[in-house]
């Protein structure tokens, strides 16, 4: 009986294992030239907790950027020295009140250092072909102590937003002049759940495990 037993739980642990599920839903921003700030309200449905027991909350977000320019220029006066490290690209970071924490905000683009002798000097910065385009991911998993707020009927709001990052942090006097980046975002919401299990599914589970027991009796007799 204790085989049986045995077998009959490792059947049910692999039914178990075999009934895990996921939910993906896919947001794009499509092609944006955020040379002002940018914001992309995405509508993500709720989990249907009907569906079984939520198990994994994943938001993923993906940035590309490409073309774009930024020059800086020494304007000190009277002259003097300015260097330091300058950045062409676009930001783009997450809000909304489930946004799990600790959610990296991405940056691509280029970043140079700079050196600027004297008064009149330049340099410049150029972002790179849509087909050497630069591309960021991150993501992050919801606590479980906040899977409440992903279930329900309806939708929630997650805001992609993204703009022109073009920054200098050298001390001086400099005159910057750009071009915007063209970008795309993307981002990925995924729940992982346990189903609830199909009636038939637990009708044949249990139909099995009598019948293995039915079976271990008459070889006894």
């Amino acid at each position: 009986m204790k085989k049986t037993s045995m077998l009959c739980l490792a059947l049910a642990l692999l039914a178990g294992a075999a009934q895990a599920a996921t939910i993906v839903q896919d947001f794009d921003t499509g092609i944006i030239s955020p040379g002002n700030p940018t914001v992309s309200a995405f509508n993500v449905n709720l989990f249907d907790s009907s569906l079984g027991t939520l198990t994994k909350v994943t938001i993923s977000m993906t940035l590309n950027s490409w073309g774009g320019s930024y020059t800086i220029e020494n304007i000190t006066a009277p002259s003097s020295l300015i260097e330091g490290n300058f950045h062409q690209g676009v930001t783009a970071s997450l809000s909304g009140m489930r946004v799990p924490e600790g959610y990296a905000t991405l940056f691509a683009g280029q970043t140079k250092y700079a050196s600027l002798a004297e008064t009149g000097m330049t340099d410049s910065l150029f972002g790179p072909t849509f087909a050497e385009r630069e591309v960021r991911t991150t993501s992050a998993d919801a606590l479980e102590a906040y899977f409440a707020l992903y279930q329900g009927s309806g939708t929630y709001v997650l805001n992609m937003n993204t703009y022109q990052n073009n920054s200098f942090d050298g001390a001086g006097a400099v005159r910057g002049t750009y071009e915007s980046a063209q970008a795309r975002g993307f981002l990925t919401v995924t729940y992982e759940f346990t189903p609830v299990p199909e009636p038939t599914g637990l009708a044949l589970l249990v139909f099995g495990c009598a019948a293995l027991g039915l079976r271990r009796r008459q070889v006894k007799v």
